[in-house]
């Protein structure tokens, strides 16, 4: 059974080979393109698909959004200062702004600064959701023939959009 025939059992109520696993693996990819190991581009390409196929591991398009995200009505402000990448939304209700600090010794960043601080921010979040819409784009799970999605699973865009809400703009942590 393919990792997706798996999934498809389970749902079905059916009993699947072994356990689907759909592993992570964004940050090492991550931190094997930063040491040199692994070619810049691998988490786009073909190579990192099979990768996870290699390691027996599915492949559920992590860090991958199949969407645009288009802002319309805010004046959106983007800049690097060393290690800290910068957001600023200019909305009429307000102006946002978060930053994320670059830790290269473990090749991953965490926010310093939220998109929303405090409840006088909500009515210009608000307004940059209401002025925000999504357009497809698919280019990444249709490589190679639709590899990126067909036998590895797929992306769950709503549950996703939400999630990066929650744990980017409004600093909410998992609790275990």
């Amino acid at each position: 059974m393919t990792a997706r025939d798996r999934v498809l059992a389970m749902l079905n109520g059916q009993q699947p080979d072994r356990v689907p696993w759909f592993g992570d693996l964004d940050y090492w990819a991550t931190a094997l393109v930063g040491r040199g190991q692994k070619p810049q581009g691998f988490q786009k390409s073909a190579a990192y698909i099979d990768w996870h196929m290699d390691l027996g591991v599915g492949f559920y398009l992590q860090g991958y959004f199949p969407f645009k995200t288009m802002v319309e009505y805010c004046e959106l402000k983007e800049w690097k200062d060393g290690f800290r990448r910068y957001r600023q939304i200019t909305t009429p209700k307000g102006i946002l702004r978060e930053c994320w600090q670059w830790m290269p010794d473990h090749f991953t960043e965490g926010p310093v600064e939220h998109l929303v601080k405090t409840v006088s921010d909500l009515p210009a979040y608000q307004y940059l959701h209401a002025n925000t819409r999504y357009e497809p784009d698919y280019d990444f799970a249709h490589a190679d023939g639709g590899a990126g999605c067909g036998d590895y699973g797929g992306s769950g865009n709503d549950e996703r959009r939400r999630g990066i809400v929650c744990r980017d703009h409004l600093g909410c942590e998992a609790v275990a």
